[in-house]
C-alpha cells in the first residue's frame, strides 16, 4: 500500500482563507494530508496555517513589516513569492510534499504559478484562477501547469466556488494516486525535434524512424512556449540528441512575430555539447495576430491568413540573411557536433529564390514558365525513352498490339486523371499542382532514362561476349 500523499496549498489567507480551507477539506475527505502555506500581505490570517506569512517574508530575506511597506505592490508580491518558493522548495527536497494547488486572482495566481514554475514537469501542480480564460503564457510559461478558470470572482464560497474549488481538489487528489514518480529525470535520454506546422510531416517521418531505432522521441511545437519549453529540458534533464527542425522562433525574436521564445532560443544543445542538427524550417514566415493587425506591422508584405487570430507574414531577403547570421553565431560557438542541413534539390533552390523575390511577379511568373518549360522537356523526353523501350524489348510479332494496348491505356487514363485532378484542384493552386506533377515527372525521366542507358550497355556487352566466343 502506498504512503499518503501530501499537498501544499499556496493561499493569500487574508482574502481567500476560507476558499483553501475548503480546498483542505476537499483534499483530506480523499485521503490526503495537507500543508497549507499563507503567502498573503495585508489583511489578517483568521485560521490556522502550517507556515505563516511571517515565515514566508523571513525565507525572501527580509521581515514582513518591510514587504508591507513596499509602495509596488509587484516588488511587494516579488519578494513573498521567493520566499514560498524556497520553502515549497524545501519540503519538495524533503519529501514532504508531492502535489501543489493554489488559488487566486491576478496577485494569487502570479504567486502560486511562481512557485509551480520552479517544479520538474512530472510533479502535479493545479491553479483555481480568475486568469485562467484569458492569455496563461505569464502563468504557465513551459510546465504543466493545469489551470482551471474559477467562473466567478473567488472573493466568497458560493454554489458556483464550491464546486470548482471542488473539482480542483479532486484533480490534484486522482493525479497524487498514480503509482508511479512521474519524474521524467530517470528516464532514457531522449531525442528532442521542434516542429511548426508547415514541417509536420517531415517530422512525424523523423519521429517514426527514431523510434524504430528505440530512441524515444519528444516534439516541441514552436509557438514561443514550445521552443522555450525545449531549451529549459535541455538545460535540466540529459538529451540524447536535438534535432532543430524549425527556427522560426528565432525569426520572430529578431523582428517581433508573437512566436518569440527570447534571446537565448537555440543555444542549450549548443553549449552543453548536445549533438544537434539545425533545419532551417519555417524561416520563410513570420506570425502575427489578425490580420489587420498584421497590416499595420508589416505593411507591404505577402500575407497568409491561418485563422481569425493568426496571419502569417513572408520574410523579406534582408531578413533571412540576417536569421542565416545569427544560425552562423550559433553555431561558432557550439562545444559538440553540429550539423545544418538543407536540401540542394530543384524545389529548394526555386522556394527560396520565390521567397527572395517575394511580391516581384514578374520574377515568379519568369521562374514559373522556366518550371514549365524544363516539364514540357521531360515528358517527352520520357515519353521518347518509354517507347524506345517497348521497340527493343518487344517481338516485331507483337509489337502492333503491345503498342495498342499502350495507347488504349494512355488514353482511357485521360479522363481518369481528369476526375482525380477536379478534385485535387478545388483544394490547391493550380500552379502548385502543375510543379508537384513536374516534380514527379522529373526523377521518372531520369529514372528511364538510367534504365534505357543500362540496358543499352548490357545489350552491348552481350553482343560484344557473343563476337569473343
Amino acid at each position: 500500500m502506498n504512503p499518503p500523499s501530501s499537498a501544499l496549498i499556496i493561499a493569500t489567507m487574508d482574502t481567500k482563507g476560507d476558499q483553501a480551507l475548503y480546498i483542505a477539506e476537499c483534499l483530506e475527505n480523499e485521503g490526503v494530508s495537507v500543508c497549507l502555506m499563507d503567502a498573503g500581505i495585508k489583511g489578517q490570517c483568521r485560521a490556522t496555517v502550517s507556515i505563516g506569512r511571517e515565515e514566508v517574508a523571513r525565507m525572501a530575506g527580509t521581515t514582513l513589516a518591510e514587504v508591507q511597506g513596499i509602495k509596488e505592490e509587484g516588488k511587494a508580491l516579488k519578494a513573498m513569492t521567493t520566499g514560498a518558493n524556497r520553502l515549497a522548495r524545501d519540503l519538495f527536497r524533503q519529501g514532504k510534499i508531492q502535489g501543489i494547488i493554489g488559488l487566486g486572482g491576478s496577485m494569487g495566481s502570479t504567486l502560486a504559478s511562481g512557485v509551480m514554475r520552479s517544479f520538474p514537469i512530472g510533479f502535479p501542480k493545479v491553479l483555481i484562477s480568475t486568469m485562467a480564460s484569458r492569455d496563461t503564457r505569464a502563468f504557465v510559461g513551459t510546465k504543466d501547469i493545469m489551470m482551471l478558470y474559477s467562473v466567478c470572482d473567488l472573493s466568497h464560497l458560493n454554489r458556483v466556488t464550491r464546486i470548482v474549488l471542488k473539482n480542483g481538489a479532486m484533480a490534484l487528489a486522482g493525479m497524487l494516486r498514480q503509482t508511479d514518480s512521474g519524474i521524467i529525470s530517470d528516464l532514457a535520454p531522449p531525442v528532442l525535434l521542434s516542429t511548426l506546422g508547415t514541417t509536420e510531416t517531415c517530422a512525424q517521418a523523423l519521429r517514426k524512424d527514431l523510434e524504430e531505432l528505440d530512441h524515444e522521441v519528444i516534439m516541441f511545437h514552436t509557438n514561443g512556449s514550445g521552443g522555450k519549453a525545449m531549451e529549459e529540458m535541455i538545460t535540466q534533464e540529459k538529451t540524447a540528441a536535438v534535432i532543430d527542425l524549425s527556427l522560426h522562433e528565432i525569426a520572430d525574436h529578431l523582428f517581433g512575430g508573437d512566436y518569440d521564445a527570447g534571446p537565448t532560443r537555440g543555444t542549450a544543445a549548443l553549449q552543453r555539447g548536445t549533438p544537434t542538427i539545425l533545419v532551417p524550417g519555417n524561416i520563410d514566415f513570420l506570425v502575427t495576430g489578425p490580420f489587420e493587425q498584421a497590416r499595420r506591422q508589416f505593411p507591404n508584405r505577402t500575407y497568409h491568413i491561418h485563422n481569425a487570430a493568426i496571419t502569417v507574414v513572408r520574410t523579406a531577403q534582408r531578413e533571412i540573411e540576417i536569421i542565416a547570421k545569427r544560425v552562423a553565431e550559433l553555431c561558432d560557438n557550439a562545444r559538440g557536433p553540429v550539423s545544418i542541413f538543407g536540401s540542394v534539390l530543384l524545389i529548394g533552390v526555386l522556394y527560396i529564390a520565390a521567397s527572395f523575390f517575394a511580391g516581384n511577379k514578374a520574377v515568379i511568373t519568369g521562374l514559373y514558365l522556366i518550371m514549365i518549360f524544363l516539364f514540357g522537356c521531360c515528358i517527352i523526353c520520357a515519353g521518347i525513352s518509354f517507347k524506345t523501350l517497348l521497340q527493343k524489348k518487344v517481338d516485331n510479332s507483337f509489337a502492333g498490339r503491345v503498342f495498342a494496348v499502350v495507347g488504349s491505356v494512355g488514353n482511357a487514363s485521360i479522363p481518369g486523371a481528369m476526375i482525380v485532378y477536379g478534385f485535387l484542384l478545388e483544394i490547391y493552386d493550380f500552379q502548385d499542382m502543375l510543379m508537384i506533377s513536374g516534380l514527379v515527372l522529373i526523377p521518372l525521366s531520369i529514372i528511364s532514362f538510367i534504365l534505357y542507358e543500362e540496358a543499352k550497355h548490357v545489350r552491348a556487352t552481350e553482343a560484344l561476349s557473343k563476337s569473343i566466343t
